[in-house]
């Protein structure tokens, strides 16, 4: 091939590659556009859609605005027909999901009754029982099977101990005399009627009566250990009250009428302290005191004559004492006593026992006490009490 020949074939593949970059050029003219037209389509759907999304905000908004109150009813029946509640039902049925949780929404004023929106409070709020104030704390005793007195003996000693002469013989000998005596055994009870009714459909006002028929019972005791009205020959079934069977504060056998011109309140219980340990001889010494509770509240609130309130935790400790508060006593009165010589005597404790009314379909509940009192008469001694505060204070004065 001569040299004219060589340049042609050049210049032959050079027009060739100039056509086929051309070509490719035009190729990827073509893909570019076709990549913009696709942009600005894929933005014009997207601007649809958005203008879409915004009609139906704009639709649901104003279907919100117009549409009623759900009522229950209506919530429930919309959750239960939706897609989310079934397809979780299927997943559940499948083993897929153990539990799930779907959330109804209504608003509350579509609730037209008012029970089902009410906090159920089965707590019954009605006239409430003093505390009690002696039940719980004298020392008890237990009147067997086959027994219904209680015994306590009473005796008298008197005692002739002297000095006796070398070789004389002991002129006056001790004597002592003994006198049974004994308590009825006392009955106190209540009785509750209920209807089958009532145990069924409202069981918690059933028990709030029942409980409060036996605090009734524990109550009455209590009080009646106080005051109660037991004699002997004209009321012996009756309780024998610690007031009636009480020694009465004498400011002469505390060895102290007339002494303390400046008494007051805590000088009175010191002089109650005073007789009970002079009158048995030490063998024994108050524990508890009873006060009304606004003579409690006085007796806190005592101050001196420089104005300085008295220090109660302090005399109280020094009196060896517990000082409590009763609604039992009224005003002024006082009881001081060793505790453990009142004796609280039970037969079989509280008794309670339901019996069937078939003919009315009802039950009857009876709730009873059996027992008595008894406070031996030289133990009275320390038993000591007082009506009037102030009377016996001005005794100690005079």
């Amino acid at each position: 091939m001569n040299e004219l020949e060589k340049k042609a074939e050049q210049i032959e593949n050079s027009i060739k590659t100039a056509q086929t970059t051309a070509e490719q050029a035009k190729t990827q003219a073509e893909e570019v556009k076709k990549s913009v037209e696709e942009i600005n389509t894929n933005m014009e759907e997207k601007f649809d859609k958005v203008d879409e999304s915004m009609a139906e905000l704009k639709k649901m908004m104003e279907e919100k605005r117009e549409m009623k109150e759900q009522t229950l009813e209506a919530a429930f029946k919309e959750v239960l027909e939706s897609k989310e509640f079934k397809d979780n039902m299927e997943a559940l049925k499948k083993g897929q999901i153990v539990k799930f949780t779907q959330e109804i929404k209504v608003d509350t004023s579509a609730v037209t009754g008012d029970v089902n929106r009410t906090v159920q409070n089965t707590t019954v709020y009605g006239p409430s029982f003093a505390k009690l104030s002696f039940l719980n704390r004298l020392p008890r005793y237990t009147i067997p099977e086959g027994k219904n007195r209680i015994l306590y003996p009473n005796a008298s000693f008197v005692d002739n101990t002297d000095y006796v002469g070398e070789g004389a013989a002991v002129a006056n000998g001790n004597s002592g005399t003994l006198v049974e005596k004994y308590r009825e055994v006392a009955k106190v009870g209540n009785k509750l009627e209920f209807t089958a009714e009532t145990a069924s459909d409202i069981p918690y006002f059933l028990n709030w009566l029942k409980n409060q028929s036996r605090t009734a019972v524990y109550a009455k005791v209590d009080s009646l250990i106080w005051n109660g009205d037991g004699a002997d020959g004209s009321k012996p079934k009756h309780i024998y009250g610690i007031k009636g069977a009480a020694t009465a504060f004498d400011a002469n056998k505390a060895g102290l009428a007339g002494k303390l011109p400046n008494a007051d309140l805590k000088s009175l219980l010191l002089a109650m302290q005073a007789q009970i340990e002079k009158e048995t001889n030490e063998a024994h010494s108050p524990n508890t005191v009873y006060m009304s509770r606004e003579g409690l509240v006085q007796f806190i609130d005592m101050r001196d004559s420089g104005g300085n309130q008295l220090n109660f935790p302090s005399f109280e400790k020094a009196l060896n004492c517990e000082v409590l508060s009763t609604s039992k006593l009224k005003g002024d009165e006082i009881l001081m006593l060793d505790i453990n010589v009142v004796q609280l005597h039970e037969k079989l404790g509280f008794e309670l026992e339901v019996e069937r009314v078939a003919s009315t379909d009802s039950y009857v509940m009876y709730l009873r006490w059996r027992g008595n009192v008894a406070i031996p008469d030289e133990l009275q001694k320390a038993v000591v009490y007082t009506a009037s505060a102030e009377t016996a204070i001005n005794a100690l004065k005079a």
